[in-house]
């Protein structure tokens, strides 16, 4: 199964990545969608383009705890529902 993981970023220290990255170990069963992995520099809606593709390959979304705090993650759950994706949340499959 493909996962996507989404999550608070740009609001949390080092983006966030440790806890991505520690999830995506966790979840290494699976191909994982990781937008830890993706490189600084880009703006925030280029970030957006490409996890909205990595988001529409996979099957299912991974939703980290606090996730209601960005907006990009918000969006991306919006978009998982709307296309019948997989959910599961921090914990589930672990």
């Amino acid at each position: 199964m493909k996962i996507f993981i989404t999550g608070a970023m740009s609001s949390q220290s080092q983006f966030n990545r440790p806890k991505f990255n520690y999830i995506a170990a966790l979840l290494h069963e699976h191909t994982v969608l990781n937008p830890a992995i993706l490189p600084d520099g880009l703006a925030h809606h280029e970030y957006m383009q490409i996890c909205k593709v990595m988001l529409e390959i996979a099957d299912a979304i991974y939703i980290l705890d606090g996730w209601r705090q960005s907006d990009g993650s918000r969006e991306e759950v919006l978009l998982a529902i709307a296309r019948n994706k997989r959910i599961y949340l921090e914990g589930d499959l672990i």
